[in-house]
């Protein structure tokens, strides 16, 4: 009874997917190796009736193939190294042409910018990075022309006589080991005969047929099947180990081309990155201002921005802190006109020399008094008592005086306290 499966729709959906692309796909298919048959169980390998080896294989044909294929890639490979070296020669020459692109330093620019430090670095960082990699892309192309695709193509020739060579060995592998396991099987199936006869009825049994002799037979044939199935196999076993010693020497020879060319890479790499390093350091990350701060502080017709702008308050002077320039006391006074009898306000500002009288409170503005009297021609000689109803007190020039002689002033404060604090200082200074 035979059992069918049928498939899941999610099956038939891979297997339709599966012939899409097989039928999409032709190369790859055809480039797919054959599938090996299905392990034999350790009974069926040691059969007399088997054989490991293949009995009318052309392993000469297959492997002069394979490394026809391999002629086929490193033809392609030399292809490819000879059109970087001529990519690296032409790489060379346009780096070397963008070394003279930009001046080192900037033309032009005199004393205008840092010498180092600044927008100055960015030439120099320009002309070294092309001038060291017009260098590298030229040792590059000499390289690959001098040594890789000359090895390339020396292997590929050498390949062509090795593949002639292959094919030579073709006579190894005709061989008789069929014919010998058809007798093998003609051998064996007469001492299962002759076993099967001596069991019904051994007189019937001739002496040359009985099993003991028969299978002396039987295992002369067998050696002989193994002798030639041996022979076969060792050639199989030669011709394989060669096969891998000669692909190893193509892959190495390949793999070698590929491990130069990457260490030009790495090479150009790491200039790039060292390059990109400069021109961040140099460029990118440059302060915007610090050229400008600096030309400002080198340049005399310039204000060093650091220096804070100065405060009045700051500012220092002969005689500013003398006591002379100091005001003992500044405040509002009524001072009693000569003519009218009647009282005018001002402010007055007493100095250990002086009684100024000026206009106004506003010292920044109004610098010039209106009168000025000098203490040392005056005296002060009385004032009201805490009881009155005006707080007033009285300066005189002195007759001994040179100013002021025979002149009277009489000043009203707002209360006592104003006015007695007046008539002390002024009483002092007099």
């Amino acid at each position: 009874q035979q059992h069918v499966t049928v498939p899941s729709p999610t099956q038939q959906q891979q297997q339709q997917q599966s012939s899409k692309i097989s039928r999409n796909a032709p190369y790859r298919a055809s480039m797919r190796p054959p599938s090996r048959p299905p392990q034999k169980t350790p009974d069926e390998l040691n059969s007399a009736f088997y054989t490991p080896v293949p009995l009318s294989g052309n392993p000469t044909d297959v492997l002069s193939n394979r490394f026809t294929v391999w002629r086929r890639v490193l033809k392609e490979c030399i292809s490819y190294f000879e059109e970087v070296a001529v990519f690296q020669d032409q790489r060379a020459r346009s780096h070397l042409r963008l070394t003279g692109v930009v001046n080192v330093p900037f033309r032009d620019t005199g004393d205008s910018f840092l010498r180092r430090g600044g927008i100055q670095d960015t030439p120099a960082a320009i002309r070294d990075y092309h001038k060291q990699s017009s260098l590298h892309s030229a040792d590059a192309a000499k390289q690959i022309n001098e040594q890789v695709v000359p090895r390339l193509k020396d292997l590929r020739r050498d390949l062509s006589v090795k593949i002639k060579e292959i094919k030579g060995l073709s006579g190894d592998f005709k061989n008789s080991v069929a014919k010998e396991l058809d007798l093998t099987k003609k051998q064996v199936a007469v001492l299962t005969e002759a076993l099967g006869a001596i069991a019904v009825n051994p007189h019937l049994v001739a002496g040359k047929y009985d099993p003991y002799i028969v299978k002396l037979a039987t295992e002369k044939q067998l050696r002989k099947q193994m002798d030639e199935e041996n022979y076969l196999h060792q050639a199989y076993l030669n011709i394989e180990n060669s096969g891998k010693a000669l692909e190893e020497i193509v892959m190495k020879e390949i793999q070698q081309a590929f491990d130069t060319y990457c260490g030009f890479l790495q090479r150009e790499g790491q200039d790039t990155l060292d390059y990109n390093h400069r021109l961040t350091t140099n460029v990118v990350d440059l302060p915007p201002s610090k050229e400008w701060t600096e030309f400002v502080l080198r340049d005399p017709n310039f204000v060093d921005p650091t220096i804070p702008v100065r405060k009045f308050d700051n500012i220092i002077y002969p005689g500013r802190e003398d006591p002379a320039t100091k005001p003992i006391r500044a405040g509002p006074l009524e001072r009693r006109t000569k003519y009218l009898k009647s009282y005018t306000s001002a402010w007055y500002v007493l100095t250990p020399t002086y009684l100024h009288e000026f206009k106004t409170a506003d010292r920044k503005n109004d610098l010039t008094p209106v009168m000025s009297l000098l203490l040392q021609d005056c005296q002060i000689s009385d004032h009201s008592d805490s009881s009155s109803n005006s707080f007033k007190f009285l300066v005189k020039g002195k007759q001994s005086g040179q100013f002021h002689r025979g002149h009277s002033w009489m000043f009203r404060a707002e209360n006592y306290e104003q006015m007695i604090n007046w008539f002390n200082d002024i009483k002092k200074l007099t």
